[in-house]
């Protein structure tokens, strides 16, 4: 006769097995319900009606982008301007892949979220793992990165090594030279279109063999910008060697090569001999700072050699003289059409002015835009201020010029301090005696303060 705890044994198995039968039945079947929801929910979510394309832009358009540009005024004419993300789990697009299956895949189809990323003041692990996220989120992705004010410790990320063919911008500040160090350990960036590279630190200058090797490998470049301070030689060796003793770049665009003199500026920067060994036949867009007449020379043999002409200039000088500088790159200038050029001290516009206002029909004949930059402050607070030279050369080519700039070094303003500014009657006075000749030819009139925030006092047509 059977034992009947064992019979009761029986029936208690007997009656988990039935409970977990149960259970799992139960966990499927709020699984099911969970995933109709969902369902439903999607089918009522108006982003989930549209088309891929149309929802991908509607999530593009929620995207809080960071204005950057890497060129001044006329950003389109000199260096394309760009925008960048700042990753944030309460910014899109790391808030659109958190509210629910369906705009995640949305986001992670479409490339235009992920392609722009700006990077602050952080370690090179936290901005790894950033990199790494923004890489891993669209297959195919080509990054444009900003990464700045990094410490004088900081060395660059891994992922940002490890995948160089996927970066289409790079816009670094190098604090240190073993970040130049890990940048020139990357042999290729091969569909690398824009390269910034800042050196904040007067401690840190890059030899001119290390500028030539990042050009060379990066082939498809399209616009190179090197700011730096002149120290009278690089302190320590260079990185690497320079891999011959010319480069032909058959690509690059735009170049801009900003130096900020640290003793003499008339000593000039042995950085120009990188000039000296380029060949640039693609090049169209010139933006240099000049310490002296050899480095206009240098740069005058670099358009030469190249055989190119010159459809934007932008230079600044404190020692040669605008009018020096122009007739010394003249015979590549027959194309230019934007001109931009920075006074530091020298007070030389009005002569250059005469200069641009004596043969519009042969000197710089192409010319759509002028921007002057830096005037002083104090000779725009004289009440003598004479702007007829600035007013002769706008006579003289309104019926060519687009846009015509001139502009002071100034604080960041309201437009009701602004006007209150000593140096503002002067512009308005110039401006309203610009004006009917403005509307007339259609040109547009900026007056007013350098700085990207303050005011300009515009005349002229409204842009498009």
């Amino acid at each position: 006769m059977a034992d009947p705890i064992d019979e009761i044994l029986l029936k208690i198995e007997q009656a988990s097995a039935l409970i977990n039968t149960l259970n799992s039945s139960l966990a499927q079947a709020q699984l099911e319900r969970i995933m109709l929801f969902r369902q439903r929910n999607a089918r009522r979510d108006p982003i989930m009606r549209l088309p891929l394309e149309i929802s991908g832009k509607i999530f593009v358009a929620c995207n809080e982008l960071d204005y950057e540009p890497l060129g001044m005024l006329f950003d389109d004419i000199h260096f394309p301007p760009t925008t960048y993300s700042t990753p944030s789990t309460v910014r899109a697009p790391l808030l659109l892949v958190r509210i629910c299956d369906a705009w995640r895949r949305i986001a992670q189809s479409t490339p235009a979220l992920w392609a722009r990323l700006r990077l602050e003041s952080d370690t090179a692990r936290a901005h790894g793992t950033a990199i790494e996220m923004w890489l891993n989120s669209v297959r195919g992705l080509n990054l444009r990165l900003k990464i700045e004010s990094p410490s004088r410790s900081y060395l660059l990320p891994a992922a940002l090594l490890q995948q160089p063919n996927r970066l289409h911008t790079l816009d670094l500040e190098l604090a240190s030279g073993l970040a130049l160090q890990n940048l020139l350990e990357v042999q290729s960036w091969p569909n690398l279109k824009v390269l910034s590279l800042k050196f904040p630190y007067r401690t840190l200058t890059p030899h001119a063999s290390e500028l030539l090797v990042l050009l060379q490998r990066a082939p498809a470049l399209l616009t190179y910008h090197l700011d730096y301070w002149v120290l009278e030689e690089p302190k320590a060796p260079p990185a690497v060697q320079p891999p011959s003793l010319h480069v032909t770049h058959r690509a690059l665009e735009r170049l801009s090569f900003m130096q900020h003199a640290m003793t003499d500026p008339g000593s000039g920067s042995s950085l120009f001999k990188f000039f000296a060994c380029l060949t640039l036949p693609t090049l169209t867009s010139l933006a240099t700072s000049f310490n002296n007449m050899a480095e206009v020379a240098i740069t005058a043999e670099l358009l030469q050699r190249s055989g190119v002409a010159l459809r934007s200039l932008m230079f600044e000088t404190s020692v040669v003289s605008q009018t020096a500088v122009i007739k010394e790159l003249l015979p590549h200038l027959d194309a230019l059409a934007h001109l931009e050029f920075s006074d530091s001290g020298r007070g030389g516009e009005p002569r250059f002015f005469i200069e641009l206002a004596r043969n519009p029909s042969s000197f710089l004949p192409k010319l759509e835009h002028i921007v002057v930059r830096d005037f002083e402050v104090p000779r725009w607070n004289h009440s003598t201020f004479d702007s007829s030279p600035a007013i002769a050369v706008f006579e003289a080519r309104a019926s060519t010029l687009k846009s015509f700039a001139l502009l002071w070094r100034g604080p960041r303003q309201t437009p009701e301090e602004f006007l209150r500014h000593q140096a503002s009657e002067s512009a308005v006075l110039l401006v309203q005696r610009m004006r009917p000749l403005a509307l007339a030819s259609q040109t547009r009139v900026h007056v007013g303060v350098t700085d990207r925030g303050g005011p300009l006092l515009v005349c002229g047509p409204p842009e498009l």
